[in-house]
């Protein structure tokens, strides 16, 4: 699909960056570049996307070009001829070309991936192997210990503590 391609013409650096953030955040367009113009500070952003998309960003880019009195000129190529891109600048031209390569490369992968689901049987899935538990054999003698030892029961030595001794009271000791 040919992109669009828009234009808008604005007094000075600041205005093309205002403009420029804004006719991105309108619609979903890709900046291409600003160019500068020979004299008066006019600087045109140039935007490329879907023919919708570049219209709704050039349209809020002019409204807030002509609310600060910073527009100069606007226009709007829904499917531009081809080459024209190389007149503007050649980077555009390849940057596009690049997009639809892009483009064509993805839709390839997309038919190749439904291609091999189709051609593929629907396998279900194995079920796991179920295990049983089983233990080593072991001596007799070898359980017998681990049992025990099992089943000792564990003593504490507890300290007694001594009893304290009792106090003499002062009063008691009489002569």
């Amino acid at each position: 699909m040919k992109q669009a391609l828009g234009m808008l013409e604005v007094r000075g650096l600041c205005a093309a960056i205002t403009v420029g953030d804004a006719m991105a955040k309108a619609a979903q367009v890709h900046i291409r570049q600003k160019t500068k113009a020979k004299g008066n500070g006019w600087i045109t952003i140039l935007v490329t996307g879907e023919v919708s998309a570049v219209q709704a960003a050039v349209q809020a880019g002019s409204t807030i070009a002509r609310e600060y009195e910073w527009f100069v000129s606007e226009k709007v190529i829904p499917r531009p001829a081809y080459g024209i891109e190389d007149i503007l600048d050649p980077d555009i031209a390849d940057l596009q070309k690049q997009e639809e390569k892009e483009a064509e490369v993805k839709a390839e992968e997309v038919k190749k991936v439904e291609a091999l689901k189709k051609a593929e049987p629907e396998k279900k899935p194995e079920e796991p192997k179920k295990q049983e538990a089983v233990k080593p054999a072991e001596s007799a003698g070898a359980e017998v210990k681990k049992e025990t030892k099992a089943e000792a029961p564990k003593t504490k030595t507890v300290k007694k503590k001594a009893a304290p001794k009792q106090q003499e009271k002062k009063g008691d000791n009489k002569k």
